[in-house]
């Protein structure tokens, strides 16, 4: 549904990839200095990556909600057709 998109890339945007950006940037120090592995920072580079799909996949989920609405109620949310 169009409310649970809605939260889902919230979620994503707001929350997930945001603080795995900023554990992937203390990975990189760390590793820069000498206390942290490779392979932590190849681990979340890969989670922001899956994390940036799911939200990508939210966006769709939502624009594919509001083509639902438009169809229903006969009207567009995107264009008009004064818009072409």
């Amino acid at each position: 549904s169009l409310d649970s998109a809605v939260r889902q890339q919230n979620l994503y945007k707001e929350n997930l990839i945001p603080l795995t950006e900023h554990a992937l940037e203390l990975a990189l120090s760390q590793y820069a200095a000498g206390a942290g592995g490779f392979e932590q920072i190849i681990q979340l580079q890969r989670q922001l990556l899956d994390l940036n799909m799911n939200y990508t996949t939210a966006v769709l989920e939502q624009n594919k909600a509001l083509a639902r609405l438009d169809l229903i109620s006969g009207q567009s949310s995107f264009l008009s057709e004064t818009d072409f």
